[in-house]
């Protein structure tokens, strides 16, 4: 609030009505502020829902147990680790090699 020298008078209709523009004054500017300070508190609401409400997450509340899916054979992306087939036959030849050698 400014510092404002009221000019003393001896008529009170006018120290009110000076007392109450300057209340009007200051409670306007009060109201600025404070909606200046909630228009930046919704930046930064809208700011920080953008970072916890990933567009990529998926509600799984809703679904349902699909009983069905549960014998679906899992497919490993390393399809020759199961397969000894031709292991036998390597060891062989490292074998024969080293009895060459």
């Amino acid at each position: 609030m400014e510092n404002v020298n009221l000019l003393p008078t001896n008529n009170p209709h006018v120290l009110l009505t000076t007392l109450r523009e300057k209340f009007v004054h200051e409670l306007n500017e009060i109201q600025a502020i404070l909606t200046y300070i909630d228009y930046r508190l919704e930046n930064i609401d809208q700011l920080l829902n953008g970072f916890t409400q990933q567009p990529n997450e998926i509600d799984v509340d809703g679904f349902e147990s699909n009983n069905e899916s549960a014998d679906t054979p899992l497919v490993s992306p390393f399809l020759d680790l199961k397969d000894d087939s031709d292991d036998g036959e390597v060891l062989n030849e490292l074998e024969e090699y080293d009895n060459a050698g």
